[in-house]
């Protein structure tokens, strides 16, 4: 990656060179540690918040700035505004003012941080450290699964499939273990598809599907929606102009993919039709509405869509639809106090619950913050300053970035550490080879 290497943003005193990585992958590695934390009244500070402030205090030492670049600086302060006057009209004001902290401090420390990296260390040596954290979770989740078939089961694995042990790693549960590892997943599975090799040697097709076991081991059946959109977007990225002509040979082996993963569901449906039919296709088989998983998700966007067409321009805050829904649906006029019954009534998708809690003016600067990532993803795939094989990692980085947004459509969680920091892994590469082209023709 020649042309990110010679970035001269990348230029720092010798003494960085020695930057420890290690604390890098911890920061990578633990922000998925949803069942990591304590419980402080209606909060829950987990320990990747402390990898995340010791992290950022030494990056700050080292480099004494913090960038962020100017066409993220509106899309976030239209976002921070709306959620201040949303919070005005909130149903539990201290939750709505809390998640203003909570939203700052993702930003800064799960999305500037991890931009900023990529701006002052070589990308490359970060990316692998970055996929390397997801490749350590995953396998501890395969080892959940694994240790099950012996009666061994961890504490952290709080679901199974009769005596197996779904793999959540130690996420909440694990369709959220599902919704971290899509990232590393379908960037690898973008990254065998776009890139331009003739064939696939017998080690490389079967290490791919190591990769994609990982995603397996949770049982989630969000996958039979995460892998329909992952061979939807790439599509639909053939036939973007600029991409079109690099990758011509794309189209064929997305079409493969799709006839491998329908062949490999068959083979999974003959040998272990019991397992699918109460993991993977439960809701298909069972009903999705008689099914108590789906139910409760359907109702909670319904409960989350009903609650912005009343509160259509501002919502009623961030972390205050669960309290308003309490207060709807209870015979007590009071605000909840209990975290389970705050939790009980919040939101169940991801889309909902920033209409429901941000309204149509904080929905707007999530469309505006979109809108940036797209106009920095084209600007480096037309540049003809940058190498064919950065602009190949980009769309692979760029296509996990729009499957983990729609699989996290299954579940609610606007401040899931992961999302903040794989967005800002995606545009803090993308800025690199943007300020590294603009460096080179100057």
């Amino acid at each position: 990656m020649s042309t990110v290497e010679s970035s001269r943003l990348g230029t720092l005193p010798k003494r960085v060179m020695l930057f420890p990585f290690l604390f890098v992958f911890l920061y990578f590695f633990f922000s998925s540690g949803e069942l990591l934390y304590i419980q402080i009244l209606i909060f829950k500070p987990k320990i990747t918040h402390v990898f995340a402030v010791l992290l950022f205090g030494y990056f700050w030492i080292l480099t004494r700035k913090i960038i962020l670049p100017r066409p993220l600086f509106y899309p976030f302060l239209w976002i921070l505004l709306s959620l201040i006057c949303s919070s005005l009209f909130s149903a539990h004001s201290l939750r709505a003012y809390g998640y203003i902290g909570v939203y700052l401090f993702n930003f800064i420390f799960y999305f500037l941080l991890p931009l900023n990296l990529f701006q002052y260390f070589q990308p490359a040596k970060l990316l692998k450290v970055y996929m390397l954290s997801f490749l350590c979770l995953g396998l501890y989740a395969v080892l959940q699964v694994f240790l099950s078939l012996f009666g061994i089961y961890d504490p952290l694995a709080t679901q199974s499939v009769g005596s197996l042990t779904r793999g959540q790693a130690w996420t909440y549960e694990p369709s959220y273990y599902a919704l971290y590892i899509t990232a590393y997943v379908m960037f690898k599975n973008a990254w065998a598809i776009f890139q331009p090799r003739t064939s696939f040697s017998m080690k490389e097709t079967w290490k791919l599907l190591g990769i994609n076991c990982l995603l397996l081991a949770s049982t989630s059946t969000g996958l039979v929606f995460s892998y329909p959109a992952f061979c939807a977007v790439c599509l639909w990225m053939t036939f973007l102009r600029p991409i079109r002509s690099l990758a011509s040979y794309a189209k064929r082996r997305i079409v493969k993919f799709i006839a491998f993963c329908c062949v490999f569901t068959g083979i999974l449906a003959y040998f272990f039709w019991n397992l699918l039919v109460q993991s993977f296709f439960k809701f298909f088989y069972f009903g999705f509405m008689t099914h108590f998983s789906f139910h409760a998700r359907w109702q909670g966007l319904i409960s989350s869509f009903n609650v912005f067409l009343q509160n259509p321009f501002f919502g009623v805050g961030v972390g205050g639809v669960g309290p308003y829904i309490f207060k709807e649906t209870s015979f007590y006029e009071t605000n909840p106090e209990m975290l389970s019954e705050l939790e009980s009534c919040d939101p169940t998708n991801v889309s909902t619950e920033v209409l429901a809690s941000l309204g149509i003016v904080g929905f707007l600067g999530f469309i505006f913050l979109a809108i940036v990532f797209y106009r920095i993803f084209k600007s480096v795939i037309v540049s003809s300053q940058i190498s064919q094989q950065d602009k190949l990692v980009s769309i692979a980085l760029f296509i996990s970035l729009i499957v983990l947004l729609i699989v996290l459509q299954f579940n609610q969680g606007l401040f899931r550490p992961c999302i903040w920091i794989h967005a800002g892994v995606v545009y803090g590469y993308l800025h690199r080879l943007q300020s590294s082209s603009c460096s080179s023709v100057n």
